[in-house]
């Protein structure tokens, strides 16, 4: 199955104990589904990001449908990997700030390998607050969530990339 750039229409993230490291379970629109394997390093990267944006998504005046919100939320059953070879090992997200919304596009090392999350205002503090649960069920260290803010994640409609 190629992934070249397929979107999350619904997922579940978790922490593997054995692993230790953050898994995000994910159905594609095509109904495939796929594993994203996070480690911390990448996490500890990707928060203050994501705070930042959660901070000016607040702030925003631009509204954003609720269609992605409903997408990923639509089906409350916890998604399910079965095969494995649909694992990806993140090495890479680019973030981009959109209108209402941030977009990741999660890589792998080769970057053949992408998979796009939209989370828009409504979707992207609980999905914060999933992936805290995820750092404090590792017994990992939470100092993202209290790093300083940077200053800025990239224009709207340019990708910033965080390894």
């Amino acid at each position: 199955m190629s992934l070249e750039l397929s979107t999350l229409s619904r997922m579940t993230l978790s922490y593997n104990v054995d692993e230790d490291r953050v898994i995000l379970a994910g159905e594609l629109k095509t109904g495939h589904v796929v594993s994203l394997v996070l480690t911390q390093r990448l996490l500890n990267q990707l928060v203050p990001h994501l705070l930042k944006a959660a901070d000016s998504l607040r702030t925003s005046d631009t509204t954003f449908g609720s269609d992605t919100k409903e997408s990923l939320q639509g089906n409350n059953a916890p998604v399910q990997v079965r095969d494995l070879s649909n694992s990806i090992l993140v090495t890479a997200v680019d973030l981009t700030k959109a209108s209402g919304c941030v977009v990741l596009d999660w890589m792998n090392n080769a970057r053949n390998r992408k998979v796009r999350l939209v989370l828009d205002r409504d979707s992207l503090n609980p999905w914060l607050a999933a992936v805290k649960h995820c750092f404090v069920r590792g017994s990992w260290s939470i100092k993202a969530w209290q790093a300083q803010l940077p200053k800025e994640i990239g224009c709207d409609g340019k990708p910033f990339t965080v390894h």
